[in-house]
């Protein structure tokens, strides 16, 4: 079997959640035998993706930001965040790929891709997959209850835009993969004629590197890791430390949170702090570290206090493998099939339930073991690339 693979970024090196989520499905389907090509943005035009045996064509297309852009979507019938990624020269470019590399099956990464999916199934007898990595109108719509005048009025009729268009492109596709089964249920509501071509499929996880000794943890500790140049990081950081953490700290005085990801300056900036100042709050900021398994493993609790989300939450995946205790928001519990309350995952969303959460953990031993250890058995047993090919490629049989 053969497949293209038509993705808005160079999912090499995989350091981030989203690069991870188009890389590691495709390092898997190498492993089981499928021939993958894959076309995606790039500036530089860097194929060093092929090193892992795959076909690479990369396309350079501008894809920043501007009010300039938002202005001119004004007439534009797709949504902003989408519309940037459109270029007739792309998809000529696709076209070409076609032509020489004759894949059996195309798949889009992300509904920012579904045009290019859409102009191949004009042009091609080709099944088309849309693989969604998350619903864009759910992040536009929480996202403008985070923002202020007049940054939720342009998010409000953005949403408004992105959901009409999703559920327009969701119906051009022969099939549609989310990777959450919340996501699922919405995308049913928004276009219930669907049903027969949508389901959901959850990426497996497998920890990079081997598991760290762990000597001691830092007493009282949090950690968060994130990448922070994605929005609802941010928002989900700004939210935790303005409005929880105050909280946290006259419960627990003695309790010391960790930051780290890449980005560290966009962080900085949102919370309108720096480095000296978020240390007298006993947070401190890491950026970007190399043994990101021995910094978190070296912390008591792991944290994913998400307020803005869509698809899965691969950290929590991470924290699960090492061992971790993890607390998480209902968005995230959401978002991962079989995350239970007080059996492999502690969801607060309160402050009171926060500062409950941790002291719990803190303090109930035995609480703090069978929570961690139903959290890596689950990755283990469900959270597998065994299991994840096996549905995928029922659904790439299906459409031979």
């Amino acid at each position: 079997m053969k497949i293209l693979i038509i993705s808005p970024q160079n999912p090499y090196p995989p350091i981030d959640g989203g690069k991870i989520g188009i890389f590691c499905p495709i390092r898997h389907l190498l492993k089981h035998g499928v021939q993958v090509s894959i076309c995606y943005f790039d500036k530089d035009l860097r194929k060093d993706i092929e090193k892992i045996g795959i076909k690479a064509f990369p396309c350079k297309l501008d894809t920043s930001d501007s009010l300039v852009k938002v202005v001119k979507n004004l007439v534009k019938k797709a949504p902003f965040k989408m519309q940037k990624y459109h270029s007739k020269k792309c998809i000529e470019h696709i076209f070409q790929i076609i032509e020489s590399e004759k894949p059996d099956i195309v798949q889009v990464q992300h509904s920012h891709m579904g045009y290019y999916g859409i102009e191949v199934k004009k042009r091609f007898d080709l099944p088309i997959v849309l693989r969604e990595h998350n619903i864009e109108s759910e992040l536009v719509k929480q996202f403008s209850k985070n923002v202020r005048f007049p940054l939720n009025v342009l998010a409000q009729w953005q949403f408004n835009k992105t959901r009409k268009y999703e559920a327009h492109l969701w119906a051009e596709f022969d099939k549609i993969i989310f990777i959450s089964p919340n996501d699922l249920e919405i995308a049913l509501q928004r276009n219930p004629k669907i049903k027969q071509k949508a389901t959901f499929i959850v990426d497996g996880f497998q920890l990079e590197g081997e598991l760290p000794v762990i000597n001691k943890r830092d007493p009282h500790s949090l950690i968060f890791s994130a990448n922070w140049k994605a929005p609802q990081n941010l928002h989900s950081a700004k939210w935790f430390i303005h409005q929880i953490w105050p909280y946290l700290k006259v419960k627990i005085p003695e309790l010391n949170l960790w930051l780290t990801g890449q980005g560290e300056d966009r962080l900085l900036r949102v919370l309108k702090l720096n480095r000296t100042s978020l240390k007298k709050e006993d947070i401190h900021s890491l950026g970007f570290v190399e043994d990101i398994n021995a910094t978190i493993t070296s912390k008591q609790i792991f944290i994913s206090p998400t307020i803005m989300g869509s698809g899965v939450r691969l950290k929590i995946l991470h924290a699960f493998s090492l061992g971790m205790p993890v607390i998480c928001t209902s968005i995230d519990a959401k978002s991962l099939p079989y995350l239970k309350h007080r059996e492999n995952v502690m969801v607060a969303n309160t402050p009171g339930e926060w500062a409950n959460a941790i002291n719990e953990l803190l303090h109930d031993q035995i609480l703090r073991e069978k929570i961690s250890n139903n959290a890596r058995l689950l990755v283990m047993n469900y959270y597998n690339w065994d299991r994840y090919m096996k549905e995928v490629m029922e659904v790439y049989n299906s459409l031979q």
